[in-house]
């Protein structure tokens, strides 16, 4: 069966060059293949020329990190958009904010990043919606400084994931701190008016009647 889905992929058929460079990214004893990433890149290079967006993804994946090829940012941008575009890939969608905010010998494009991200945290991904409310939080290049932006991706991401609670102590953040912030800055207290005496009731309808013409003239 392998060695058919090979004939195919030699062929460009995007499927089978998908299925071949993913048996050849691990071997299969089973088919007789032996681990070997280079024919694995090769196949699935073939399967993302033809429109496969996994494979596309997965090429993206090889440029961004080293994999047989040295890193590539233009190369891993390329093919990780291209996934992102054909198919909403969220996994493209978050690596490409990831590589454009960071990447070696790169100068950091934080609007580029801030927008990928949050196409990824459209999809509830839950690392994009954190690293999105940082960069409320902390404010970054093209991006308006935002702290209830960042406390509402932050509840997102820590209310499915517990585990982003400590990240934000690793940053200094205090959710419960950064709600009463941003609900003082919401709802700012205003100031108590000071109140006016109010003159004794009489029994008087004179009394009454001279009280309410001198606060009505004043």
């Amino acid at each position: 069966i392998f060695a058919m889905y090979k004939v195919a992929a030699d062929c460009g058929h995007p499927v089978a060059a998908s299925r071949v460079g993913n048996t050849y990214i691990d071997g299969n004893k089973a088919s007789g293949v032996e681990k070997d990433e280079a024919t694995a890149l090769h196949y699935l290079m073939i399967g993302a020329e033809n429109g496969n967006t996994e494979c596309m993804f997965q090429v993206g994946h090889a440029f961004h990190h080293g994999i047989v090829f040295d890193a590539d940012f233009d190369k891993a941008v390329f093919w990780y958009t291209q996934a992102a575009e054909a198919d909403d890939d969220v996994r493209a969608a978050y690596y490409l904010g990831h590589i454009y905010h960071n990447f070696p010998g790169r100068q950091q494009q934080a609007d580029k990043a801030a927008f990928w991200w949050q196409r990824a945290a459209e999809q509830e991904h839950l690392d994009s919606m954190f690293n999105l409310g940082l960069y409320y939080y902390n404010g970054a290049d093209g991006l308006v400084q935002s702290k209830a932006k960042a406390l509402e991706l932050f509840k997102k991401s820590t209310a499915q994931n517990a585990s982003f609670i400590e990240m934000l102590h690793q940053n200094g953040i205090n959710l419960e701190a950064l709600e009463a912030q941003v609900a003082s800055e919401t709802h700012p207290q205003r100031p108590s008016r000071p109140r006016r005496k109010r003159s004794k009731k009489s029994s008087s309808w004179h009394a009454f009647n001279v009280s309410a013409s001198v606060i009505g003239a004043a």
